[in-house]
């Protein structure tokens, strides 16, 4: 009787073990992932599908830019049909300061991009930090759990040990 509740009992502790174990590797991998987004940051090396988050920014950002984007091909398309030879010396000095102030949109938009990203970055750093902190306390929490099992287990074993070297006969007089 004695045998089948340490197996039943080893059984038990060697599945917790295991989980524990998964859910700390599990934990580890999103620290790690955590530490990647947050090198990327820090790099200044984010994409804009890293940027969807914020909302607000992103709206302005993306009016911002399809404005720019018209004001470009407008031009584009009138030089891809050849009428720009067609034009007036006061008309040619008007699409000049066009293209000044498009000079001066596209300076925006860099200046407007990095305040952008810079303001993202903050905001995702105060957020890697309280995820980073959620994290280390769970890991924290599991490796209490994984030492206590690994202990128990261990305890469990070693009366396992003794209770079969307990149950063995011993003759006497043999020798």
């Amino acid at each position: 009787m004695g045998y089948a509740l340490f197996a039943n009992r080893k059984l038990v502790l060697t599945n917790t073990v295991n989980m524990l174990q998964l859910q700390l590797d599990q934990i580890m991998m999103q620290r790690n992932n955590l530490t990647q987004f947050s090198a990327n940051i820090c790099d200044g090396y984010l994409t804009a599908e890293e940027m969807v988050g914020d909302a607000t920014n992103l709206t302005s950002y993306q009016a911002f830019l399809k404005g720019l984007n018209a004001y470009a091909n407008s031009d584009q398309v009138m030089e891809a049909k050849g009428q720009l030879n067609d034009y007036t010396t006061e008309e040619v000095n008007q699409m000049n300061d066009s293209v000044q102030e498009q000079q001066y949109l596209f300076n925006m938009q860099s200046l407007f991009d990095r305040e952008v990203r810079e303001k993202y970055a903050e905001a995702e750093m105060k957020k890697i930090a309280v995820q980073e902190n959620k994290l280390e306390m769970q890991q924290k929490k599991i490796e209490t759990q994984l030492t206590k099992a690994q202990n128990d287990l261990k305890a469990v074993e070693e009366a396992e040990g003794q209770a079969i070297q307990n149950a063995t006969p011993k003759f006497a007089g043999l020798g």
